[in-house]
Order: C-alpha cells, then structure tokens, then sequence
C-alpha cells in the first residue's frame, strides 16, 4: 500500500491521454514519485483508511439478488467528504482467473463482463460502497475484493458469497469411472448443476454425505466423502474424513463426478438441515414402477435430510407423500411447485415420459433439480420416476415401510432400458 499511484481518469471524459496505459475503462499512471499534492495524498498523516466487510459467508440462492456489504471510513474521523475510487472484483478460485466486476468514481461506474446489467453500488448512506448483484448464477458464487483508493492509500476486504445447494455423486449411463475432467463438467453442467467445489463438498461431508467413490472435483482434485470407515473404501485404519487422490490429468484419467445443484429461487426457506439421510443407488431397471423393500445390491450413501422436521411440514408439495399433515400445511406454500411428479394414467417409456412433461407444459426434470427440490422443498414420492438423463429415481423426505430403506434421500434404479420398462416421470415447469 502507498507504494503505487494510481490516477483513475474516466473513459468518457478523456476519450485519450496520450502515455497512460489503458484498463477495464481507466487510464491508469504509475509513479515512482512520492506524493502528488494534487490528489491530497499528504492528508494521511494520522489518519487512516479503514474498509470494513462482513465477516461471514452470505448464502443466498440462484434467482435472487444478494447484497455484498462494504463500508469504509476514517480514523479519526474526517469532517469532509472525500472522492475515492472503488473496485469490486472476484477472486481467482479453483484455477479460475479473476474476474473484474465493477469500477467506479463517484456516480460513474463501470461494469465488466457478465455482470454487465447485473450490478451496481448500494450507496446507501455517503460511505457505502456494497455491491448488489441481481438474478444471482451458479457462476457467481466465490469470494469477492472491495477495494477503496483515495490518493496514494488504498485499502480493501473480502465478501465470500455462497448459493444455497445440494452436492450428489453422479455416474453416467456407461457406468463407473467413465468420465474424464472434461467430461465431468459436461455432465454436470447437463443435470443442471456444476461440478462442486471441495468446500462444498467438505460441507456435505460435515452434514453427513459418504460416498465411497471417487469423483472430480472444481480444482481437477478426485476425492471422495467418508463418514464410517469401511475396509473397501480405504480400509478400518483410517479415520473418516474427505479423502483425496490429489490432482489428476484432465485428460487422462476417469472417475466420477461430485456435482453441486444450487436451489432456485422461492425454493429454500429455512436454516440448515441436520445431519442424517441417505441416498440409495440400486441396480438398473429396479425391482418396479413402486418401489418396496431395497433391491439385492442397493447401496447406501449417508447423505443431509433434505430439511427439519418443522420445515419440512410447511414446505412439502401436496399429495405427494403419506404424510397427514402435508395437504392442510401446503395450502399455504405461496412458491410455485416448480419439480413434480406428473399424475398419469399410465406408467411410461422415456420417450413418452418427456412427451408427457411438454404435454402438461414442463420439461421432464434433471438430475440436479430432482436433489434440489428434495432438499430445499421436501419433495417425496415414493414412485420411481423416469429423469432427463435417462435414469429412473424417486425422492423420499419422510421415510416409511415399503419405500425403500428406512433414511431420506433420493433413491436411484439406475439407467433401465427406455424402450422397455416404464415408470412415471418427474417434471420441471421453469420460472415465468
């Protein structure tokens, strides 16, 4: 700090100055010089600049807008106001570059890239300088610099955003270990989701995810989640844990996949949930269209509730589960039913599954959606329904006799054929 001068003249009003390198709308000139007395940088002679952040992460969800908080003042106080420049960028992450988000001086600003139209300083009072962001991405999650400079002092603080979200494990229809780096993304990026951070998924784990294999993740690490010590998964003699691989080749190595589906908007309304659940992986086709007793083979992943109890009461869709109490609470859910299971006649094929949903004005629903509903709206069903991508699952909040293993989560018969075995189907209806 102090040891560059930046002198930040805006585009409009200099269409050039000869000798100053050009940057994200700025002119900006180094010198090697002490102070300049025309920016009044001898003021800070005492005083100093102080920026202040929150200090904790924001959650917020796909669709809303979020408000990242940052203030500055000085110490002692000044009687006058002062002009300063403010920068607003994103971290680098994961191998992901940084990205400039937004520049301003005074009531000019400058927006960047994808968050052009998007965002703009809250100036709510003369020294705040948060940014707001509107119609939040999965891509906008991360951690974010504010940064103020008044003459040679510059100082800046952090804001970690995150979105509200679900991480599952997911294996393509070739079966286990099929998908390289790229690959991986890509399958993600289909069911609706992106491949998980490893804070994501040590926060799954911390909320009681076990999976026993391993998956990439947003680095190009491959690790895997593990609550109870097993001998196939790494032997008795290691404590639980996420346990890693390190990095892998992108191009040449193969594993599964951790994915990460943020909830939409209206979708999460509550803290959250406690630990315990599961998911449940079974063999292709499965036992049938109502699933009972677990088929031979399933296996079980421990996984969060998808909500507590008192949530869950409030938040569960209409005449989609035994539970006594959903019809009369559901009454009052004021968020559109977004993921559901489409009331039919008839059980299906895929093709006429996905008919099915565009006939009732949906879209028959993907992997990440079905989680994300499960999750953040309770969603349970205790019939197998067939899935975008193939597969045929069903999403159990309340466990009960003859649905499946006695733990909440979303249970998966795997890929069966879609031309000769029939399910219901689960559809999505976009946001209008």
């Amino acid at each position: 700090m102090g040891h560059r001068l930046l002198l930040l003249v805006l585009l409009l009003p200099l269409p050039c100055v000869p000798g100053l390198p050009f940057y994200n709308g700025f002119y900006y000139s180094n010198s090697a010089h002490g102070w300049d007395p025309d920016l009044g940088g001898g003021l800070f002679n005492g005083v100093k600049l102080v920026v202040e952040t929150a200090e904790d992460t924001l959650f917020s969800h796909r669709g809303a807008n979020a408000t990242l908080p940052c203030r500055y003042h000085y110490a002692p106080a000044l009687a006058s106001q002062r002009p300063v420049r403010i920068k607003w960028w994103k971290l680098s992450e994961n191998g992901a570059p940084e990205r400039d988000v937004l520049v301003a001086i005074g009531p000019r600003h400058r927006a960047f890239g994808d968050y052009r139209g998007r965002v703009h300083l809250r100036q709510a009072g003369a020294r705040d300088v948060s940014l707001e962001i509107r119609d939040l991405r999965l891509e906008d999650s991360g951690r974010y610099r504010c940064e103020v400079i008044d003459g040679l002092e510059d100082e800046s603080g952090v804001v970690e955003l995150e979105l509200r979200g679900v991480v599952f494990p997911y294996q393509p229809p070739q079966g286990r270990y099929q998908l390289n780096f790229q690959e991986a993304q890509q399958a993600c990026e289909a069911q609706e989701a992106a491949v998980a951070s490893f804070e994501q998924l040590f926060r799954a784990w911390e909320e009681g995810l076990h999976w026993c294999n391993a998956g990439w993740l947003q680095d190009a690490s491959v690790q895997y989640p593990i609550t109870l010590a097993r001998g196939p998964c790494g032997g008795l003699g290691l404590a639980p844990g996420v346990r890693s691989y390190g990095p892998r080749h992108r191009r040449l190595h193969r594993y599964d996949v951790f994915c990460f589906a943020p909830a939409l908007r209206g979708e999460w309304g509550g803290p959250a949930p406690p630990v315990g659940g599961g998911e449940h992986l079974g063999a292709a086709g499965g036992p049938s269209a109502r699933p009972g007793a677990p088929p031979p083979g399933m296996a079980t992943v421990l996984h969060p509730s998808p909500c507590p109890l008192w949530l869950c009461r409030h938040v569960s869709d209409p005449g989609q589960t035994a539970n006594p109490w959903n019809h009369e609470q559901s009454k009052h859910l004021k968020a559109p039913r977004r993921v559901y299971y489409l009331e039919h006649p008839e059980k299906l094929t895929l093709s006429e599954a996905k008919a099915a949903c565009r006939e009732d004005g949906a879209q028959i629903a993907k992997v990440g959606q079905l989680f994300a509903a499960w999750k953040f709206r309770g969603l349970d069903r205790c019939d197998a329904g067939w899935l975008a991508d193939g597969s045929a699952r069903y999403p159990v909040a309340h466990p009960r006799p003859a649905c499946g293993p006695l733990e909440p989560g979303v249970r998966s018969f795997g890929f069966p054929d879609p031309q000769s075995r029939k399910y219901g189907v689960y559809c999505y209806r976009p946001p209008r």
